[in-house]
């Protein structure tokens, strides 16, 4: 046996997974709960005795979805080995979790990747077979009236998975991050696909230098910005065992990425942490955590608590300086995860409200902490031509630039853009989810 799956901590962690795998932005606190600075917390009615790992959170934020390894009622018992389980979100309380049952789950290992940016795919590990019978590989359900298909393969070219752990991350229409093991690797690296079919993906094409190492990477996850990657990794140092990282994209190659950034000391510890998977309708990130017992659990923390460092040991103090890199002639700060705050707008308007005065108010403070350019993005909803749209959006950015220049006079330079309806952050079907993409976001490059 490989000397990596042989440890304590993340290791056992690792190696449950291969086993059972392969054979087979807005602030508010949840009721009840006080913050601690800085902290993350456990989720509220989610984690028991038994493993929780794997948190992959909905569009809509509603709904977390995860993995429950042993419990006594998995498909099949607690000898049956791992299911998808999943917890709806009532009046800001995560529910007590329920297991869906078939098709996700059957008697052997089940383990959700994650959901397609419309929440209507579901990305599964392994692939679901005639009988009940299980394959390495990776499916997708749909989403339908009566709830999720029956799970189908998906094809990627040129590509047998060789052991090791599966795992992917859909990033839009086009576009497929994949954590695999191929015949070329020792452990995981990150790879991306590009999208050939409607089930069929390219040959995998590995993520060039900076984010792939020796060790091993995964549980890729790309923010609503399409820019910042995070992921796991025990190959970059950290705090003793796989710590999450974040990255940010160089090009439109998908290939390029800045060097990665240890998350810090308020995410990452000295057992293992991972399955990063980010909320940004609360602005909050849930991940897995080793717990003292050696199981895993899930946790929370607000993405305005993380202070993201240099790839740092334990043995530095948490409270380390921030990391900037070298664009050519631009500083990219990355000292808070790039996240947009986001302002939103009554149907055919560029009027701010009092809740978007008051955000705007709010953000204040942290841009007088920055010393990087403000982007002003502004979007519309599908209401309408594409052309007024576009109008529509920029006088959006300008209302939001205008606004926040009465509080801040800032020596960085501010760039107002308007994309229409161009980027709906999402599904343009339904009163709701039209009035989440009347929006202007703002953020800190």
């Amino acid at each position: 046996m490989p000397e990596w799956l042989m440890g304590k901590g993340r290791m056992n962690i690792f190696r449950v997974l291969l086993i059972f795998l392969c054979t087979g932005l807005l602030f508010f606190s949840l009721p009840g709960i006080a913050w601690a600075q800085g902290k993350a917390l456990s989720v509220p009615n989610l984690n028991s005795e038994y493993d929780e790992l794997m948190p992959v959170i909905a569009p809509d934020g509603k709904t977390l979805y995860f993995v429950r390894t042993s419990h006594p009622e998995n498909t099949g018992g607690e000898k049956a080995g791992q299911d998808i389980w999943f917890s709806q979100k009532i009046e800001d309380e995560w529910q007590p979790p329920e297991n869906p049952g078939a098709p996700l789950n059957n008697i052997y290992n089940n383990a959700i990747s994650s959901l397609s940016p419309d929440g209507k795919g579901n990305w599964l590990n392994n692939v679901y077979l005639a009988r009940n019978r299980m394959a390495p590989g990776l499916s997708l359900a749909t989403r339908t009236s009566a709830g999720w298909s029956k799970p189908e393969a998906i094809t990627i070219q040129n590509f047998t998975p060789e052991g090791g752990f599966l795992n992917c991350f859909q990033a839009n229409d086009s576009i497929l991050f994949l954590s695999a093991q191929t015949d070329t690797t020792q452990m995981e690296d990150i790879f991306i696909c590009r999208r050939v079919g409607e089930k069929e993906w390219s040959a995998p094409e590995r993520i060039k230098k900076n984010i792939n190492t020796t060790g091993f990477e995964i549980a890729p996850v790309l923010a609503p910005d399409g820019r910042t990657l995070y992921f796991t990794s025990n190959g970059h140092g950290g705090l003793g065992d796989a710590d999450i990282f974040m990255s940010r994209r160089l090009d439109n190659t998908w290939l390029n990425w800045s060097e990665p950034v240890n998350l810090g000391a308020a995410v990452n510890t000295a057992g293992f942490d991972g399955y990063f998977t980010l909320d940004a309708t609360s602005g909050l990130a849930y991940f897995t955590r080793e717990n003292q017992e050696g199981n895993t659990d899930i946790y929370f923390i607000r993405l305005d608590d993380i202070k993201p460092t240099d790839n740092i040991t334990a043995e530095l103090p948490q409270a380390a300086e921030p990391l900037t890199e070298t664009k050519g002639a631009a500083e990219i700060s990355v000292s808070k995860p790039m996240l947009p705050m986001l302002v939103y707008f009554e149907v055919n308007s560029a009027e701010l409200n009092a809740p978007a005065q008051k955000t705007i108010q709010n953000l204040v403070t942290q841009l007088k902490d920055s010393s990087g350019s403000v982007i002003i993005r502004g979007h519309a909803d599908d209401t309408g031509t594409e052309t007024k749209n576009k109008i529509l959006s920029e006088k959006r950015a300008q209302a939001v630039a205008n606004y926040l220049k009465l509080f801040y006079s800032p020596a960085a330079f501010i760039k107002i853009e308007g994309f229409g309806s161009s980027q709906p952050l999402m599904p343009n079907q339904s009163a709701e989810n039209r009035a989440r993409n009347r929006r202007v976001e703002i953020r800190i490059e």
